[in-house]
């Protein structure tokens, strides 16, 4: 999806270490579009970081982090604290996307990023019609603090009712269990990581299931994006 939307010179790389990195081009964000298994006890969990490590030191400051997950730890442990990260609103459309919030209403949840390449993937979206606010590093924490804690609600739930799919935990009769355990986890987490919760409510959450509905894009894989005039 991300290469539909680029730009002369942009650069597919598959599978961390399978090829020399490229000459170039030599600046510019690189979209990290691997899987988000960041644990190291799983064997599919180290895709992540094989990314990292295989990319050149010099250029790791120009990742793009795309995943559904908390990184900050991840992150401080490589000093990447203040690479550029994504939370997506996206539902799968075939082979493309398109955005989950409706525009008009702002009590939805969308698609931002924050970081020094924020305005480079929202600009890369934009040519696809898909919306992507640009916000500073708290409001981020907001947002990606909701889309991790409705992850873990839609999982536990499912659990709880015998290993119900994403979509089955999205029906009408486990609304309130969800909402409940929603905001119970989202004050927590907010408390804990001393951030400003955003509004609760099931609506919101109702938005969250459709999210969790885009297939990830693959193992290892990044997108170098093309020589551009980033001034």
């Amino acid at each position: 999806m991300l290469q539909e939307f680029g730009c002369a010179g942009d650069v597919l790389i598959e599978r961390p270490g399978s090829k020399p990195w490229p000459a170039a081009p030599l600046s510019g964000p690189i979209y990290v579009c691997s899987n988000l298994c960041v644990a190291t006890n799983l064997p599919r969990c180290t895709q992540l970081a094989a990314v990292v490590d295989a990319t050149p030191c010099e250029r790791r400051g120009d990742l793009v982090f795309l995943q559904n997950a908390m990184l900050d730890t991840f992150l401080a442990q490589r000093d990447l604290n203040r690479a550029t990260q994504a939370v997506l609103y996206l539902r799968a459309n075939g082979k493309s996307a398109v955005d989950i919030a409706d525009s008009e209403d702002t009590a939805l949840p969308s698609t931002c990023a924050t970081g020094q390449w924020a305005e480079a993937f929202a600009a890369r979206l934009a040519k696809g019609d898909l919306s992507c606010s640009v916000c500073a590093a708290p409001e981020f924490a907001s947002a990606m603090l909701e889309k991790h804690v409705s992850i873990c609600v839609h999982n536990l739930v499912g659990q709880l009712h015998g290993g119900l799919s994403v979509g089955e935990v999205g029906a009408a009769k486990y609304e309130t269990e969800r909402r409940e355990l929603y905001d119970e986890l989202l004050t927590v987490g907010a408390a804990s990581l001393n951030v400003r919760p955003l509004e609760a409510g099931s609506r919101r959450v109702q938005i969250h299931i459709q999210a969790s509905l885009l297939p990830c894009v693959g193992a290892g894989v990044w997108l170098m994006e093309g020589p551009q005039d980033y001034n």
